[in-house]
């Protein structure tokens, strides 16, 4: 496959993978590039040449392999926007290129994928492998990836709704300490256990963690058990999966929202210098923040602000207002914070 997907690259392709070689002095894998490219020798007259053992000589054609399947995919690919992009080209992959050239392009493309957590994009992907193993044994793996990844996009859906009823849920029962609604509660974060336990993946580990850090952090009437429910090593942990993922594009709008825990966190803990600065991150943006309310309970904000700046000794006055949307009567809870914080 590797000397077939050789004499398939363009002119162009060629001279810009074997420059980049050359200034890499890359020099045994420009040589069997070189070679490939040409038929000059075989894969024995080569191994005699290049001095090397066979197992060195075939991990150096391995490596060759890998270095030009990501000159390939590098090509179109830089960001997770180009990742999207790049999904939308498969049908040319399918169509109109050899599969030596097509299948490691897709298998490449099926990495950064995974790494990035696309389900939805990893779909179109496994779509495409199955047709272009469609005479091979490995259709049926394909086949199965295919359906496994449908049912993993249906269960991030599943995720996202289940978080956004148990904020709703909260919000009434902050006001109303209704036992339906404390159930509810409780059954919310059961559903959404089950639902993460299905598949490893960081974007189901960070929906089940914000949740478990809102049951811990606001709910009212239940002993706050700190212990039990680890919220700082859940604030840390779901920290690093946003700094880790920086070009998703649903992370990037959730910086704010675990800015507001970490102040939540500390606020009721009465650390005041490590609420300090959480707190300096979020108050110039409450617009933002108060339009989370189907990812967190952020009206809260409108409480622990009041109970914050006592603590602090800010003063109020009537310069002290906020930006933001207000709240209809309609989004009750959210309303009803608005007008107490409007009245203190």
């Amino acid at each position: 496959m590797l000397q077939k997907i050789i004499h398939q690259l363009n002119e162009r392709d060629y001279t810009l993978l074997s420059m980049q070689m050359e200034k890499t002095k890359a020099e045994k894998y420009l040589t069997l590039l070189n070679n490939y490219r040409n038929e000059k020798a075989t894969d024995k007259e080569l191994l005699i040449r290049m001095k090397l053992n066979s197992p060195t000589f075939y991990t150096l054609k391995s490596r060759l392999f890998e270095k030009i399947q990501y000159f390939l995919f590098k090509n179109i690919e830089e960001t997770r926007t180009e990742l999207i992009k790049n999904v939308a080209k498969i049908e040319h992959l399918v169509y109109n290129m050899p599969r030596e050239t097509s299948i490691p392009i897709l298998k490449k493309l099926e990495a950064e994928l995974i790494k990035n957590d696309m389900p939805n994009e990893l779909i179109s992907v496994y779509k495409a492998l199955k047709k272009v193993h469609l005479n091979t044994s490995k259709h049926y793996d394909y086949s199965l990836l295919y359906n496994k990844y449908v049912a993993y996009n249906l269960a991030q859906d599943k995720a996202e709704e289940i978080l956004s009823s148990f904020c709703q849920t909260l919000g009434m029962y902050y006001l109303n300490r209704e036992q339906l609604e404390y159930n509810k509660l409780g059954l919310f974060k059961k559903e959404m256990e089950n639902v993460c336990r299905l598949y490893d993946s960081h974007r189901l580990k960070l929906y089940k963690n914000i949740l478990t850090i809102q049951y811990a952090l606001f709910i009212p009437g239940i002993e706050q058990d700190y212990d039990n429910i680890q919220v700082e090593q859940l604030l840390s942990e779901s920290t690093g999966i946003i700094e880790k993922f920086k070009d998703d594009k649903v992370y990037k709008h959730l910086v704010p929202v675990m800015d507001y825990l970490n102040f939540e966190y500390y606020s009721q803990l009465k650390l005041q210098k490590n609420a300090m600065a959480f707190y300096k991150k979020i108050a110039a943006r409450i617009d933002i923040l108060l339009l989370f309310n189907h990812t967190c309970f952020t009206s809260h904000f409108l409480i622990s602000k009041i109970g914050y700046s006592h603590a602090e000794t800010i003063q109020f006055d009537e310069a002290d207002t906020f930006n933001y949307p207000i709240p209809t009567p309609d989004d009750l809870p959210n309303y009803v914070l608005h007008c107490y914080n409007r009245t203190i």
